[in-house]
């Protein structure tokens, strides 16, 4: 397996449909994988590895920015993805469907800027930070990543499925 090397994934900002506090985003910029794991430590992770492209997701609750009493409940999550391929691949798009309590589903599809920044070579790996604000205490959220390969092949990369949960809540969907 190829060493991973850091490379940083800008996300605009402006495509996103619901509120990012800008304190928030952040990107972890440590070359290896090992050096923040534990950052992570007391967070559940969530993996998952389509194509030979592993994506891991680590959400986790944001207290200060919930208000249950009105609906609003927050988390931040942080996203890894790692090209295993021998061939270099481009994030061309993310489709997120999230199930919320009220079965209700909220679908966030979002075109990637095509630039240096979303293109990963064999053997690197992006990471950023990011958070969404939703009016239900318990969702699970699926989807997937489009991507193109050298070839111009284009394929979905699933992301694996997670919980947003109220750490609060007795009740969870999940």
């Amino acid at each position: 397996m190829p060493l991973l090397r850091y490379h940083p994934h800008k996300i605009n900002l402006s495509a996103m449909n619901y509120h990012i506090p800008r304190l928030l985003f952040s990107s972890i910029a440590q070359t290896n994988k090992e050096q923040y794991q534990d950052l992570f430590q007391e967070y559940d992770v969530f993996e998952a590895s389509t194509h030979h492209i592993y994506i891991a997701i680590y959400p986790f609750w944001l207290e200060e920015y919930s208000f249950p009493r009105r609906n609003i409940f927050s988390w931040g999550y942080h996203v890894r993805i790692e090209n295993h391929n021998v061939t270099p691949i481009s994030i061309t798009r993310q489709h997120w469907d999230i199930i919320k309590t009220n079965s209700r589903i909220t679908t966030i599809d979002t075109k990637i800027i095509e630039n240096d920044d979303a293109k990963l070579n064999a053997g690197e790996a992006c990471d950023y930070t990011s958070c969404i604000t939703l009016d239900t205490p318990s969702n699970i959220v699926k989807g997937y990543y489009t991507i193109s390969d050298h070839t111009g092949n284009i394929m979905n990369i699933d992301i694996p499925s997670f919980n947003l949960d109220n750490p609060h809540d007795l009740f969870s969907i999940n």
